[in-house]
């Protein structure tokens, strides 16, 4: 499950961390454009 939702400007960041995957694999940020949150959000 994604771990760190942060607020960026005009994007919104979503950190996944190792947990989330069950592997040793370093954590990772998506990066959502505000325009595109809408359709994320359905």
């Amino acid at each position: 499950m994604c771990q760190v939702v942060n607020p960026a400007p005009g994007a919104v960041e979503f950190t996944f961390g190792r947990d989330y995957f069950r592997a040793p694999y370093r954590p990772f940020t998506v990066r959502v454009p505000e325009e595109r949150l809408g359709s994320l959000i359905r």
